[in-house]
């Protein structure tokens, strides 16, 4: 009886029988030692072979958990969960009565929750890698409940410590399958709770037999992504790697035992994620493996926004598990900064790609330029010539296709390297040409203005302060060429040659010089050197 709480039961249980013997209003004698060791000898028994039941149960029950490891570990994450809440309080209630540690089963039950979280890893990390070789790389819509998701996250980094662990916590399945048991035997039906708007979601933790119908009726889409003041376009991948972050950090703060072991796995989820996104895209593996025809600026943008949507919610994920760890567990979340920065890496690589893209097609619009026939074009001619319309079109419609997917920040800073490469090819190839009329370089001029109002209007904050129109006005105009006249013909006897070593009278150091027709060119023949007499020797 003192085992289990009720100390004096014995007692109270020896007087009642004893004072039926006794006469009423007789006080007992004092309890001999005899009886009181008695009663100890038989609590003692009492005591080790509760303690001989609780051994022989938590070993039967080790024994059943490692029957069935490999089973276990394959179990969904809601699977899991309920079979470690109900494993978990029978170890609490075992060691409440018992007053000492259940350490076997405890162990046991550890090993499965690490051998599950194992098991989960590897299986996100293959999903995800599969997902991201067949992503064809379109925007994608994003469902209300994987909306509700992020919302979830935000809103648990942001609350008190003691309140947002419950807001990604999955539910409490045990205590629900004892409330349905408790109405069975009272002969009613379990009363549904009713759902306050901060449940789990996304049927991990959704007991109820209507939560397929309501996940179907929040499959409504919106456009955009919003984490925090960001919205960000997402891709199919993105939205699938978003649920694993969720499901990870739901198995943190549900499972404590897990939340240690979880922080390096998530954060090897981001590497993957990151690293076979740049394989697939900038590597161009996307071409194989999902049969895209080429990797356009568009892949590129959305590329860059799956990266910004990670790297806006690693902050909220890292408050989330601080507060599911342990305090020495604080300096394993410095795993999660490296990502970031490896996601930001990567999106610069991104960008430059688009800059170094567009640098092909200024060297390509610059010969196109050079060789135009500016002198050629008269007063009656209209701007802009092919090669100028050319490139004022296509950096219109890299702008409009990174308008769409990139934000303003982003897409100012890629076009103004952009921009910045432009101008430096232009105007070197400016300083080159070689125009010899007063109406062709008129014709630059105006071509020139026609491209400035055409960049200058995509967008104010980018400034188009060219320095092409100066280039231009100190264009020194060439002296056109004229056509060679053609050579004399040979006349014998009427010039002699001229010694070895000696000049020739005409010296044409250039083909730009051109002797005048007055100026005879002298020939110099073999023939002519064999037929002439010698020269008369010098005199004395």
């Amino acid at each position: 009886a003192a085992r289990f709480g009720t100390p004096g039961a014995a007692d109270s249980s020896s007087n009642s029988s004893g004072s039926s013997a006794r006469p009423s209003g007789s006080a007992g004698p004092p309890e001999p030692d005899r009886c009181r060791s008695a009663r100890a000898e038989v609590e003692q028994s009492l005591g080790d072979t509760f303690d001989e039941f609780m051994d022989v149960a938590h070993m039967r029950c080790a024994k059943l958990l490692s029957h069935r490891s490999e089973q276990n570990a394959r179990l969904s994450l809601a699977g899991f969960h309920s079979l470690y809440v109900c494993a978990w309080q029978f170890v609490a209630q075992c060691e409440q009565l018992g007053s000492k540690m259940c350490f076997g089963l405890r162990g046991a039950l550890t090993a499965q929750a690490k051998a599950f979280l194992a098991n989960f890893h590897a299986e996100k990390l293959r999903q995800i890698q599969i997902l991201i070789e067949n992503e064809q790389w379109v925007q994608a819509e994003v469902p209300v409940d994987f909306q509700d998701l992020v919302n979830r996250v935000v809103d648990a980094a942001r609350e008190p410590d003691d309140a947002a662990p419950g807001l990604l916590r999955l539910g409490d399945a045990a205590a629900a399958a004892a409330a349905a048991a408790a109405a069975a035997q009272a002969g009613t039906e379990p009363e549904q709770p009713v759902s306050s708007g901060r449940g789990p979601v996304h049927g991990l933790a959704r007991a109820d037999s209507d939560a397929v119908s309501v996940r179907s009726a929040d499959m409504a889409g919106v456009g955009m992504m919003h984490v925090g003041e960001g919205a960000f376009h997402v891709v199919g991948c993105s939205l699938v790697l978003v649920k694993s972050v969720v499901e990870y950090l739901q198995c943190a703060a549900s499972i404590a035992v897990l939340a240690t072991d979880v922080v390096p796995r998530l954060a090897e989820l981001f590497k993957a994620f990151n690293s076979r996104s740049c394989q697939v895209v900038l590597g161009a593996g996307a071409m194989r493996s999902a049969g895209l025809k080429n990797i356009s600026a568009k892949h590129l943008a959305l590329a860059s926004e799956s990266l910004s949507l990670c790297m806006e919610l690693i902050p909220h994920v890292k408050e989330c598990l601080r507060r599911a760890l342990p305090a020495s567990g604080a300096g394993l979340l410095a795993q999660l900064d490296r990502a970031s920065g490896d996601f930001a890496s990567h999106q610069q690589e991104l960008h430059n790609k688009l800059v170094a893209i567009m640098a092909d097609r200024a060297d390509h619009h610059a010969r196109a330029l050079d060789a135009t026939r500016w002198d050629a074009l008269g007063p009656q001619a209209q701007a802009p010539v092919p090669a100028m319309d050319a490139l004022a079109k296509e950096v219109r419609k890299l702008h409009k296709v990174l308008k769409r997917y990139l934000p303003p920040a982003a897409l100012r800073a890629v076009f103004a390297q952009i921009f910045a490469t432009y101008e430096a090819r232009l105007t070197a190839q400016y300083r080159s040409m070689r125009i010899a009329t007063s109406e062709g370089k008129r014709q630059l001029m105006l071509n020139s203005q026609y491209l400035l109002r055409r960049l200058a209007a995509l967008d104010p904050a980018l400034p188009v302060d060219w320095e092409l129109e100066v280039v231009v006005n100190n264009i020194d105009l060439v002296r056109p060429r004229p056509a060679a006249p053609a050579a004399l013909p040979e006349r014998k006897g009427q010039e002699a040659a001229a010694p070895a070593g000696i000049a020739s009278p005409v010296d044409i150091t250039s083909p730009m010089d051109v002797a005048s027709p007055a100026t005879p060119l002298a020939v110099t023949s073999p023939a002519t050197d064999r037929d002439s007499p010698p020269p008369p020797p010098p005199p004395p």
